[in-house]
């Protein structure tokens, strides 16, 4: 079996998937599943400190999403739902 390398540093490549489901069928939910996957990739992207877990690193993208999404909800109230 073989595994995908990075390019730029040889290291085997992780993959994460991400479902991100807006649960109600308004505007509200798919900006809200738009803005969570958006979030956690972005926050992926970044490097992790030498001092966190893979968990507390993907802990850390999902807790940035949610405060993306609320934030934005106080935004624009027009999206609630």
């Amino acid at each position: 079996m073989s595994s995908l390398l990075c390019r730029a540093t040889g290291q085997p490549r992780s993959y994460i998937a991400l479902v991100a489901d807006g649960v109600t069928n308004t505007a509200g939910g798919a900006q809200a599943s738009r803005i969570a996957v958006e979030t956690v990739k972005a926050t992926l992207q970044e490097s992790p400190s030498r001092q966190e877990t893979l968990s507390e690193w993907l802990e850390f993208a999902i807790v940035r999403a949610n405060e993306e999404i609320l934030f934005q909800a106080k935004r624009n109230p027009h999206g609630k739902g």
